[in-house]
C-alpha cells in the first residue's frame, strides 16, 4: 500500500514542477545619484512551463523595500513584471535587500543590491563609560560629501549624559563631546540622533550610542 502511494506521488511530481516563472535576473545592483530619495527596478519573468502558475504573495526582508505586481496568474507562456520600489531615506552604504516570489509552483529568491554613498562616518559608534572610566569622551562626525550640509544638531541626551557639538569645518566636521553628570549607580543607555540637511535639500537622521556600565 505504501509502496503505491509512492509511485502515485512520484507520478504526479512533473505536473508540480512543469510551471515555473523565469525571471531574466535573480539580482540586481544598482547605484543611485547621491541626491536620489529612492530607487525602483524591475525584475522580468517568463512562466516557462506547461501550467499556468498563481503567485501567492511577495514578501521583502525590509518595509523599505516595496513589491508590486499587476496581477498574479500567468498563462503558459506569458511574461511579467515585478516593479520593486526602495525608500533611501537615511541608510547608506551597501543596502542588500531579499525579495521572495511565492507561488504555486515554488518559491523564488530574488536581490536587490543598492549602492548609496557612506554620506556620514561617526567614530566611533558607542561610547562606554564606566566607574574607572567617566573622564569625558569624544566622538568624530564627519560627512562625506561634495557639497556641506546643513542644520547640524543633536537630539537631547537623557541624564546622566551631557553632550556638546563643537564645529571643526562647518558642513563637513564636527566633533561631539559627551560628559558625565554625577555618579550614576546603574546601567544607563541612551541613543542620540544627529540630524541635517543635504545639499538637495533632503533631511537625515542618523545615530551613536552611549552607555554607562557600572
Amino acid at each position: 500500500m505504501r509502496f503505491f502511494s509512492l509511485l502515485l506521488l512520484l507520478a504526479s511530481l512533473p505536473a508540480l514542477v512543469s510551471a515555473a516563472l523565469e525571471f531574466e535576473q535573480t539580482r540586481i545592483d544598482f547605484k543611485p545619484p547621491d541626491d536620489a530619495r529612492s530607487v525602483d527596478v524591475e525584475f522580468r519573468f517568463k512562466n516557462t512551463g506547461k501550467d499556468p502558475v498563481k503567485v501567492a504573495e511577495v514578501v521583502t526582508s525590509c518595509g523599505c523595500t516595496v513589491p508590486k505586481l499587476d496581477k498574479k496568474d500567468y498563462a503558459p507562456g506569458e511574461t511579467g513584471i515585478l516593479k520593486v520600489h526602495f525608500e533611501i531615506g537615511g541608510r547608506q552604504g551597501l543596502q542588500s535587500k531579499g525579495i521572495t516570489v511565492r507561488t504555486d509552483a515554488g518559491d523564488q529568491a530574488l536581490q536587490l543590491v543598492v549602492d548609496l554613498p557612506q554620506r556620514l562616518v561617526i567614530e566611533p559608534r558607542l561610547l562606554v563609560f564606566t566607574p574607572k572610566q567617566t573622564a569625558e569622551q569624544t566622538l568624530n562626525l564627519a560627512f562625506r560629501t561634495d557639497a556641506p550640509v546643513s542644520n547640524v544638531a543633536l537630539s537631547d541626551a537623557p541624564q546622566p549624559f551631557v553632550i556638546a557639538l563643537v564645529t571643526d569645518k562647518a558642513g563637513h566636521d564636527y566633533t561631539v563631546s559627551v560628559k558625565l553628570l554625577g555618579k550614576p549607580t546603574a546601567d544607563q543607555r541612551a541613543t542620540i540622533f544627529v540630524r541635517s540637511k543635504g545639499a538637495s535639500g533632503i533631511d537625515y537622521t542618523d545615530a551613536f550610542y552611549l552607555r554607562y556600565a557600572p
